[in-house]
């Protein structure tokens, strides 16, 4: 009975020392799994806002931008060395517009 109880504390002994080395890298693992979701799912909405701050800071429309609510048309391709928002590709053509739906 006395044997019973020791092999029971020595087990929950080494289950708590394996729990203490390898608590570390369970944090970093869920660490690094969320921020690889905040990257997937986060980043593209955070690219879209600083694109529509970009695009529609202007007073009228233009080629390469326009205020809000109303269409901006780009005639001809996209010059290549247009660095105010990221671009889809450089040849190809772009209307857009940002609509304010409130």
């Amino acid at each position: 009975m006395k044997r019973k109880w020791l092999y029971i504390c020595i087990a929950a002994l080494l289950v708590v020392v394996v729990g203490l080395v390898a608590y570390p890298r369970v944090k970093e693992g869920i660490a690094y799994v969320r921020g690889m979701e905040a990257y997937a799912y986060r980043f593209p909405l955070v690219i879209t806002e600083l694109t529509r701050q970009v695009e529609t800071a202007t007073p009228m429309a233009g080629e390469l931008a326009a205020p809000i609510n109303q269409f901006s048309r780009v005639r001809g391709y996209i010059p290549w060395d247009f660095v105010n928002v990221v671009r889809v590709s450089f040849n190809s053509l772009w209307s857009w517009a940002c609509i304010d739906l409130q």
